[in-house]
This record gives structure tokens, sequence and C-alpha cells, in this order.
């Protein structure tokens, strides 16, 4: 293996999202100033063996993004004018694959948006100067690899149930796709750290694995310790499915838990010499999520839990909600944005079809005490107030059965033209709240409003917002994007002691110093603005919510 090449995508993995990492300097990467479309290059964030990462201002929209230029080192050439083509005839269909996977990678994870917490929003992907680029919301954190490197001691249960939850989730969907999509490369190094029980799945494997396969380099497409022995070579005994992803989430819990990435799948085929984290790890944690993480990581297949329903029936001690949906950028006043989000990673890639090759399993490593419990970590400082987070976490506990469709008739609008327009589709009958959030950090109450009070919604009928003969809301400015967000009641709701106090131009404006009180006390959280029971008492504590993103710009 060429470890100065796993050096170099490990910076890009780590760096991508991290826009305070210092300029760096190479002889491939665009300089700085050059302009792609409507976005300029202001530094290069990572450099690895298959892309360039690059730290960009969107220009048109007024926010900094990042920018991943398909760019595979060993293949390809950068020419005078900054175009890019494959080094030599030898190697196009190569270049050709990879390059169409890197678009797919973008494309096809654009059609799960709305479908997940811990998933990367992708803005947009296009191909030109030979080569292409994908263009995501640039985010800030050490990956859990780095993380735990700085760590003297493992985190405590708690923590890592809230890493897990949300990553179940996710792959959960995922999984259930069609077709399915397996990220298949699941480790400590692309694994974000946002926060709290914030983790994000990154993933820029794609066209590595497509290249790969072609070259035949085991470096490229595979790492020892969290790579399952089904994706070494898949047989009619060893296939690929939910179970593959299974073995690699539970290696990297075994990573924040030990410190160390677990024996190669490999290696443990004749004779398992890992030792079970319900031995190794016994007091640092519940015996249930030690041998819930040991039933992840079985040799094979067959005998681990067959998908992340099955593991987080093991790990966690109920089954969280699913995500309504996250969307996440910054909102106009009354401006609204497109929404598209989705994940980096994933595409149904071929493995690489070899012989798997027996090795003697070394000699058990004899086992030592286990160390007393670790001290609890440190609290996080509590973060700022998050009016977007604040309402993606009202979308995130919606009760998925009552599902909720929000569809506006246009997601981009000219400032001074456009009127919003939208549709509310509820699974169920009940009471409709929409909220709007803004760049400003403004919140106001959309519907229902003076003009239209009934907010009742039929189940599976179409809600047209504004009704016929309503003041048309026309985009106004400035240029950005807004939250908008549907919630649908069993019952009418009391939103005045969640702060709605001032009405302007017939719309209801939110006082935020309840809110922001309540994040305080409970950071992420936006339950403070649903408000309380109104009339009914006891009322039903389900709801159904939908989130999309608005875009506002100058006509």
């Amino acid at each position: 293996m060429d470890t100065r090449a796993a050096s170099a995508d490990a910076d890009e993995r780590t760096q991508i999202f991290m826009p305070e990492a210092p300029p760096l300097r190479t002889g491939n990467a665009l300089p700085t100033g050059h302009r792609l479309r409507q976005f300029r290059i202001d530094a290069l964030l990572g450099e690895g063996g298959f892309g360039i990462v690059y730290r960009a201002t969107d220009e048109r929209l007024r926010r900094t993004v990042a920018i991943k230029e398909y760019m595979p080192a060993s293949l390809a050439v950068r020419h005078a004018d900054l175009s890019v083509s494959a080094r030599s005839p030898r190697v196009q269909a190569t270049f050709d694959k990879g390059l169409r996977s890197f678009m797919a990678e973008a494309q096809t994870l654009a059609s799960l948006e709305h479908h997940g917490d811990a998933l990367v929003e992708v803005h947009d992907v296009w191909d030109d100067n030979g080569t292409a680029y994908m263009v995501m919301r640039c985010y800030s954190g050490p990956t859990l690899q780095a993380w735990r490197e700085q760590q003297p001691e493992a985190p405590d249960e708690a923590w890592l149930q809230a890493l897990l939850a949300p990553l179940l989730n996710v792959l959960e969907r995922l999984h259930a796709g069609q077709p399915p999509c397996y990220h298949r490369d699941i480790a400590p190094d692309n694994i974000l750290l946002l926060g709290p029980g914030r983790p994000l799945l990154l993933d820029f494997g794609a066209a590595r694995r497509v290249i790969g396969d072609a070259t035949q380099d085991l470096s490229v497409t595979f790492k020892p310790g969290y790579t399952p022995v089904e994706q070494y070579g898949e047989s009619s005994s060893l296939k690929q499915g939910p179970w593959t992803d299974v073995y690699a989430l539970c290696a990297a819990v075994y990573f924040a838990i030990t410190g160390e990435a677990p024996l190669p799948s490999v290696n443990r085929l004749d004779g398992d010499a890992l030792v079970p984290l319900a031995q190794r790890a016994a007091g640092r944690c519940s015996e249930r999520l030690l041998a819930g993480i040991d039933a992840g990581l079985r040799v094979h297949p067959r005998d681990r839990p067959q998908d992340m329903a099955a593991l987080r029936r093991l790990l966690l001690p109920a089954a969280p909600a699913q995500p309504a949906g996250r969307t996440r950028g910054a909102p106009g006043r009354r401006g609204i944005a497109l929404g598209g989000v989705a994940a980096l990673a994933l595409a149904g890639i071929g493995t690489l079809a070899w012989r798997l090759t027996q090795k003697a399993a070394p000699e058990p490593a004899p086992v030592k005490p286990a160390p007393p419990p670790p001290k609890p970590l440190p609290p996080a400082p509590p973060a700022a107030f998050d009016l977007f987070a604040a309402l993606e976490d009202i979308a995130r506990r919606a009760d998925p059965s009552r599902a909720v469709r929000l569809q506006p008739e246009k997601q981009r609008m000219l400032i001074s033209k456009d009127a919003l327009r939208y549709t509310i589709t509820s699974a169920v009958a009940g009471h409709v709240y929409v909220y709007q959030a803004s760049t400003g950090g403004q919140l106001v109450l959309m519907f229902p409003n003076d003009e239209n009070r009934d907010n009742r919604i039929q189940a599976g009928r179409p809600l047209e917002l504004p009704r016929k003969g309503e003041t048309p809301l026309i985009a106004q400015g400035p240029p950005g994007t807004d939250l908008l967000l549907a919630v649908v009641w069993p019952q009418p709701r009391d939103l005045y002691e969640a702060g709605l106090p001032v009405v302007h131009e017939g719309l209801a404006e939110f006082d935020l110093a309840g809110a922001r009180e309540a994040w305080r006390k409970q950071p992420g959280s936006g339950a403070h603005l649903l408000g309380g029971c109104a009339r009914t008492t006891p009322c039903d504590a389900t709801y159904g919510a939908a989130l999309v993103r608005l875009e506002e710009v100058k006509g």
C-alpha cells in the first residue's frame, strides 16, 4: 500500500469541511481567484489521490461552499488552460469510468433529498473542462478518527448512543431505497463530528472504488480493519448487503471505544484472534451495547445482524423516531430557496473479483485485565441559538406515520416578481401551521394568518396556499434562502406561549427570547416553538411535519 497516497486521501476527507484550514499549495490545484460558474475559488482545503477540494464563495447567493474537483492524480494531467484530461489513451477508459461515478455520486444521492439527518448537502454538480465539480455545504469539525486520537479515554455510553442513533437512521433509509444504496466505506475518517449527537456521514469513495476495481489496486478500494470479508471478493456465500455496512459501522464504534481498529476481517477467517469487546471493554459500557458491537463484527455475513433495524435493537434502548428530513442553509428575510439536500457517498459500484487468500491467524493475544471505567468527558460548551437547527429538530422529531408533504410551486423565486404558493398534503386530518425562517434570524407564522384562520386539513386532500382571493406573498428580498416548515397537529395549538406577539404586514412574527432560553437548557431542540395545547386537554403529543428550502434571487 502506498502510504503517501493514503495520507493524502485522509487529508482530503478531514479538511473538506474545515473552512478554517490554512491554504495549501500544489501544482495541480486551480489558482485562488479562479471562477467556476458563479463560484470564486478562495483557498485549497485538501488534495488526495482522486480529487481536490476548495473553499469557494458562491457570489450569486453570497455563501461559502466546498467544491470538489475530480482529479485522479495517477490518471489525469492539468493543462495550461486549466483543463484536465487522461494522461494517455491507455488509461482513458478508467478515467472516464471514475468521472461517471463522480457525477453519479452527487446525482443519485441528490434524489435522497430530506431523507437523512447525518448526510452532507450537495448543492450542484456539473462536468466541464474535461472533469467534473461537486458543490457542497462547507462544514467545520474533526473526524471521529482525529477526535478519538486526541482523547485520553474512551467516550461514555451516552455519547456513543448519540453518535449511533442518527447514523443508524440514515443508513437504514439508504438501504431501503430502490435500488438500495450501500455505503461500503464507513470508517472513523468518514464520520465528521459537528457537535454532540451530530455526526455527519462522509464518503469520497465512489470514483476511488471504480478506479480501484479497474486497476486491481486493493489499497485504493479497501480499509483493513473496517472492510468485511464479502467486499474482498463476492461469491455465492458472501454477498454484499445491509450487513456489509453493519460490520463497518460496528468496526468504527470498536475504534471509538478502544482507540484501535479491529483485526482485518480476512485475517480472522481461519481462527479468530479478535478479543470481543464484551471482554476487552467490560465495565466501560453496558453488556448489551458491547455484545451488540461484537455481533456486528462477526466475520461471516450470515452471523451478523442482517440490517440496521436489527442492529439498532441490539445497541439502543429504544428505537428513535425516524428523521422526517433535514435541510440547512443561510436564508434571506422572506426569501425563498432550492431544497437540494443530499449525501456525499454511495453509488452502486461493482466489487473487485479476486480469490480470498486464507492466512493463518496469529496466536491469540493474551487477555489484559479490563481498565477502570473512564472518567466522563467534560460537557461541550452550549452552542449559540440556531433557528434553522431548531426547525430541523422539529421536522426530525415528527411521527413518520403522520406523513406530511410540502410542495412549493417554485423553489427559486425572482424578487418583486414571483409569489410564494405551495401545496400541503397530510396522511391524517388535522390543523396546519406553516413557519418561515429567514436569514436575518426572524421567524414568521405564514399560516394561519389574519386573512385565513381556517387551518384544517383533510387526510390525503391537497391544501393549496394561499387560498384563492387572498393577498399573494411576493418575494421581497434580499437575495438568500429561507426554511419553510409545515407542521400538522391532530388538535389546534396555542403558539402564543412560544412567543407570537408581533403582527407585521398581516403575518405574526415570533419573539425568540423564549426559544433562545429553551435552547440554552437543551441545545438543538426546537420543541419550544411548537407552543402548547389549545382548548383541548390533554392533547395528542405527536405531529407530522415537512421541511423545504426556498431560494430568492434578483429578477
